[in-house]
């Protein structure tokens, strides 16, 4: 069983701005702003503040049975790094936001007319929030996936000692698997995951240019 990493005064930072971000976004939902109607829309960011904020709380909860744990071993620090629970949390807490975030944007309400435009009033005889939701949903299964491997490359290049700015998660994602065999699939299936989106915002463009969306 792998030690628990000791907390960071970066980690404790984290945690209280995606606290703060997602208690911000819930006091919007909740009450609204003063100068909008009853019948405004308010789930995109109650769903998103729920999100951040029960992220943060727990990355709090972390950071406080964390705070004196022993400083770890280069060897024990990897161990922690590549440890599966580790994978599967991120890949969960970045599926679940990701998805979360984008399906209640799509059924906000100032989305429906594109909505509409694109799908017609019933399409499948469906009604269209309920259309809107299992089509994206089907779109969003590689999203897991591709996540899933990502964390996989990017925790072992932590482990090693390499960060995760933008340009240190690309050259991970791209240089990593080079000297790691059992990563290289993970790096295919990154790269295709990726591809399948590119194509789809791309077509989407297209699309709504065409119909002059």
């Amino acid at each position: 069983m792998t030690q628990a990493v000791r907390t960071r005064l970066v980690d404790w930072l984290v945690c209280v701005a995606v606290t703060l971000v997602g208690g911000l976004f819930l006091f919007v939902g909740v009450l609204g702003p003063l100068d909008t109607n009853r019948e405004t829309d308010l789930t995109a960011p109650l769903v998103v503040g729920g999100v951040l904020f029960a992220i943060g709380l727990w990355g709090l909860r972390s950071c406080f049975r964390n705070r004196h744990a022993e400083p770890l071993h280069p060897v024990q620090l990897a161990a922690a790094w590549n440890d599966p629970k580790r994978v599967l949390l991120a890949t969960i807490l970045c599926s679940v936001a990701m998805y979360g975030a984008v399906l209640s944007a799509m059924l906000h309400p100032d989305s429906m007319p594109t909505s509409v435009k694109v799908f017609g009033e019933r399409p499948l005889g469906m009604p269209l929030r309920l259309f809107v939701a299992l089509f994206f949903t089907l779109l969003s299964v590689p999203i897991p996936v591709g996540a899933w491997h990502s964390y996989r490359i990017l925790f072992r290049a932590a482990s090693e000692g390499r960060g995760f700015s933008k340009q240190e998660i690309i050259m991970s994602l791209l240089r990593t698997p080079s000297s790691h065999p059992d990563l290289r699939r993970s790096r295919r299936i990154v790269i295709g995951v990726g591809a399948f989106y590119l194509a789809l915002m791309f077509g989407w463009i297209a699309y709504a240019a065409a119909r002059g969306i």
